[in-house]
C-alpha cells in the first residue's frame, strides 16, 4: 500500500506539472505491477524464513550502538496476519541483540509472545523490509532514551566510586 500510494503521488505531480504522456503512462504501468505483484498489503504472509534477514538488519539498525551490535539468536515465532493500520505484518521473535561499546555491554532481548511484536514487515521495492509503525516509535524512543541515560549514570557512579575519573 506504501509503495502504491507513493506511486500515485508521483503520478498526480507529473499531471499537474504537465510533463510528457509517455512517463504518465510508464509510472502508470508500473503501479498497476507493483499492486498486482502484492507490494503492500496484498498478497500471501510472508514465511518466517523470508522476513529473517529483513528482521536481523532492522534490529541492528534500532540499536543505538556506537560500538559494535551482534543479533545472536533470531527465531521467528510468529508472522501475524495482514495489518491495515500498520500497513504490514507483525512478527514475533526471540532474540538477544548485544551491543559492546568500550567496557559495558548491553542487551535488547525479543521473548518472541504475542503480547510485544518485534516489527512490522512490507514488501518493498527491493522484497522485505521491517519498521516499526510511527505509534510505537515515540515510546521506544524514550524508553530508549531513559535506557542511555540510565547505563551513562551508571558508568559515571562505577568511575566514581572506583576513582577512574
Amino acid at each position: 500500500m506504501y509503495v502504491i500510494k507513493t506511486g500515485i503521488a508521483t503520478i498526480k505531480k507529473i499531471m499537474f506539472q504537465g510533463k510528457n504522456k509517455t512517463i504518465l503512462f510508464v509510472l502508470s504501468i508500473i503501479v498497476l505491477l507493483l499492486s498486482t505483484q502484492g507490494c503492500g498489503g496484498s498478497g500471501a504472509k510472508p514465511s518466517n524464513e523470508q522476513v529473517k534477514k529483513p528482521i536481523k538488519t532492522y534490529l541492528k539498525k534500532q540499536h543505538k550502538c556506537s560500538g559494535d551490535i551482534t543479533v545472536d539468536k533470531l527465531i521467528i515465532t510468529k508472522v501475524g496476519d495482514y495489518d491495515k493500520n500498520f500497513e504490514g505484518w507483525p512478527v514475533y521473535a526471540i532474540f538477544d541483540a548485544n551491543c559492546q561499546e568500550g567496557g559495558i555491554s548491553t542487551t535488547s532481548k525479543g521473548d518472541g509472545s504475542d503480547k510485544a511484536m518485534t516489527a512490522v514487515i512490507r514488501r518493498g521495492l527491493g522484497g522485505y523490509e521491517a519498521f516499526m509503525p510511527k505509534i510505537f516509535e515515540d515510546g521506544f524512543r524514550k524508553l530508549e532514551g531513559m535506557t542511555q541515560d540510565l547505563n551513562q549514570k551508571m558508568k559515571s557512579d562505577w568511575d566514581k566510586a572506583f576513582n577512574r575519573q
